[in-house]
């Protein structure tokens, strides 16, 4: 009987190329054949490298060299190589980011009705010589007035709001995206009292935003509100999750094409020091099925729960807010350039800012949690919620102790000023709080550079090997999972930064590091400072 083993090694290359690392990982254990063949090969060993540094794959097997170069970059970022942006639009700060692209956002003062007085929109690309991507920079008019603007570099797409419609361009052109089956725009359906007062997110071919209502609370900064999924490709709606036993925050993210991630609280009132205030991440999976028109999501959500103690003054308000992710939820599709290799989609991390504030005392003191997606997703596949009958469903609570201490990370910042602003998050890399204002610090959450990261010794590898893959978590296995880890790299800030009066906003994109420069008693950006890989 013929195996692969009578077939050519060139045609058993050429077959195991189709595959991906999971595949070839597990080849290697049949045979030392196998391993001998697929050690042996570059293309193959290039899949593998892809996977293990957080990458996809954009063109050919001899772009190898040049994936090792990126991460040692990343691994050992320094300001000696950057420079100055130069573009017209600098002086402000970003209005959106996605992927490599900056969008600066310039406002009209003439009629929001005539598109001839329209506001413009400045767009600039990071170039990455190791991804071989070019750097380039195009202006956006004649679209009339935008508000809420949200972009998706991997799809090139440009979406925003103007009164009770959202708008669809192509990013590169400002003309109606070629995906949508509209006439590049749709009415989202709702009255003008309720139009979405924060900006949408996208992933793939799915928008949502917060409806906000009346009963905003002073005491929590939280709203009574709906969010609302549309297709941006159709313009219909396709779900609405009110959560009725929630307060939900100003905030909401995808975890994937059909999983939402919501801050939310159950509670309004002031609270005292050493008070643990209860803190819930909302995560609902929405079934965008064509044979139903509007979904109203009668599936159960998951409740994560996070309980952390008040510290500050006599009384405190409590924020919390998800810091951006910049990196986006698509692979690059033409005409927006992919390079050699580009980031897996599905690596992100939530970062969530909490702010306890007493401006009575004007006492505030911030907390940070990072996790990783797969966290979220991880759990959920692995504990089903119960078949309960309609009258009796409720949401899955799930208490910190059953996900936090090994799926995510809490930092209480210390009594230093910020120089982190957002977007900070990127991928599965954050910026984090720095030591002072001549430096910043990047935490990488990557499971697979962790493991091969010089930083950290033998005990901490195998920790970070156990959490590359989240079998454990499927298997309803917790109580072996070590701690979430990262490697953290500080980074002295150029020397201009380092004595200047203010300090800076310093940004993550995916082929940069960016600061921006503040006019000395001023709102304007001087300059642009940027390390690419």
């Amino acid at each position: 009987m013929s195996t692969i083993l009578s077939l050519p090694e060139e045609l058993i290359i050429e077959i195991m190329v189709k595959g991906d690392h999971r595949m070839l990982l597990l080849c290697q254990r049949v045979c030392r054949t196998l391993n001998a063949i697929i050690r042996g090969s570059l293309p193959l060993q290039y899949i593998i490298s892809l996977a293990a540094c957080g990458m996809r794959h954009g063109l050919t097997a001899e772009q190898l060299q040049r994936l090792h170069e990126h991460e040692a970059a990343w691994r050992e970022v320094a300001w000696s190589d950057g420079g100055v942006i130069t573009h017209k639009a600098a002086r402000d700060l970003p209005t959106t980011i996605s992927g490599g692209v900056l969008a600066f956002l310039k406002q009209s003062d003439g009629p929001s009705d005539d598109s001839g007085f329209g506001d413009r929109l400045f767009l600039l690309r990071i170039p990455s010589k190791l991804r071989g991507v070019p750097g380039e920079s195009w202006e956006l008019s004649g679209l009339g007035e935008m508000s809420n603007i949200c972009i998706d570099s991997a799809q090139d797409l440009l979406l925003f709001q103007r009164a009770c419609n959202f708008h669809v361009r192509a990013l590169s052109s400002g003309k109606v995206h070629p995906s949508t089956l509209h006439p590049g725009a749709f009415d989202m359906g709702m009255g003008s009292s309720d139009v979405p007062t924060e900006t949408p997110i996208v992933c793939c071919e799915h928008v949502a935003a917060i409806v906000h209502e009346h009963g905003w609370s002073q005491a929590t900064l939280t709203i009574k509100g709906t969010v609302i999924v549309w297709n941006w490709t159709t313009g219909n709606q396709v779900a609405i999750i009110r959560p009725v036993f929630a307060r939900i925050g100003r905030d909401i993210t995808f975890l994937d094409r059909t999983h939402l991630l919501i801050p939310a609280s159950a509670s309004d009132s002031a609270l005292k020091p050493g008070q643990n205030y209860e803190l819930t991440l909302l995560v609902y999976d929405f079934d965008p099925s064509t044979t139903v028109f509007v979904n109203k999501v009668a599936t159960v959500p998951y409740c994560f729960r996070i309980a952390l103690p008040v510290r500050t003054g006599i009384t405190t308000f409590r924020q919390a807010r998800i810091s951006a992710n910049t990196a986006s939820f698509s692979s690059p599709v033409a005409p927006c350039p992919q390079g050699y290799f580009y980031a897996d989609p599905k690596d992100r991390i939530i970062t969530l800012e909490v702010t306890d504030n007493n401006w009575m005392q004007g006492m505030e003191e911030t907390a940070e949690l990072y996790a990783p997606v797969r966290t979220f997703l991880a759990y959920i596949a692995a504990h089903p919620p119960p078949v309960l009958a309609a009258s009796a469903r409720g949401p899955v609570n799930v208490p910190w102790e059953a996900w936090g201490p090994h799926g995510a990370h809490v930092v209480r910042a210390a009594d230093q000023p910020y120089i982190i602003r957002r977007s900070r998050a990127c991928g599965m890399r954050v910026l984090g709080a720095s030591l002072s204002k001549k430096s910043v610090v990047v935490a990488d959450y990557h499971p697979g550079r962790v493991a091969r990261s010089a930083n950290l010794d033998a005990a901490a590898r195998v920790r970070a090997r156990t959490l590359s893959t989240f079998s454990e978590i499927s298997q309803g296995i917790q109580s072996r999972l070590a701690p979430l880890v990262c490697v953290r790299k500080e980074v002295p800030l150029p020397k201009e930064l380092q004595e200047a009066s203010e300090s800076p906003w310093t940004m993550l994109c995916e082929d940069a590091l960016l600061a921006f420069e503040y006019v000395p008693d001023g709102f304007e950006i001087s300059r642009v400072f940027a390390y690419t890989f």
